[in-house]
């Protein structure tokens, strides 16, 4: 596995329940050049490119960010 694909992997899992579509048990995860296979519990699997993937991850994780309460010193 591709370090590219195991961290694409590590913050899916981070924000999979933001994710919507892809809010199920992510049983296996395969690169395939610039898609990804992400296979699913109940469901065929479901393949994407990996720049969308992570582009729509970077998205959560800066809504995310924004979320978070501020610390004002």
């Amino acid at each position: 596995m591709s370090d590219n694909l195991q961290s694409l992997r590590k913050r899916l899992a981070q924000v999979k329940w933001r994710l919507g579509q892809y809010d199920q048990m992510i049983r296996d995860a395969h690169l395939w050049g610039d898609y990804v296979e992400i296979a699913h519990t109940e469901r065929a699997p479901l393949i994407i490119e990996r720049d969308q993937l992570a582009a729509q991850i970077e998205q959560i994780e800066a809504f995310e960010f924004a979320r978070r309460p501020r610390v004002l010193c």
